[in-house]
């Protein structure tokens, strides 16, 4: 997995440490990682390639840019519903609108189970 932010690369790596979630991670990744930020795609393909990844990936977010950039790649997303939207997420139809983190395996699952 891979953590894809608009943060600065240094403080999302901070954040993540500092969280204790570093171990879960293959990448942190900033718009000064790649040198692009979302809602460009080429942030979400680059972190998915340092990840170790491939496609099919999945990308879970929380904004409007999480959407377009995750569409954008041509990656199924995930919008979780108590994130930083200007606007309903539900009007950017992302494959799953989730309003709790702990339903994300489920609704990976399901999602993935479909574009096999």
């Amino acid at each position: 997995m891979g953590v894809c932010t608009n943060k600065r690369e240094k403080f999302a790596t901070s954040i993540v440490e500092d969280l204790g979630l570093s171990r879960f991670f293959g990448v942190v990744s900033g718009p000064d990682t790649f040198g692009v930020g979302k809602p460009d795609p080429r942030q979400l393909s680059e972190t998915v390639k340092a990840a170790g990844g491939r496609h099919p990936a999945l990308f879970v977010g929380d904004s409007e840019v999480d959407v377009a950039a995750a569409k954008a790649a041509g990656m199924p997303v995930i919008a979780l519903t108590y994130g930083y939207s200007k606007i309903p997420l539900d009007t950017l139809a992302p494959d799953a609108l989730l309003s709790s983190f702990g339903d994300v395996p489920q609704a990976i699952s399901e999602i993935m189970s479909k574009s096999r």
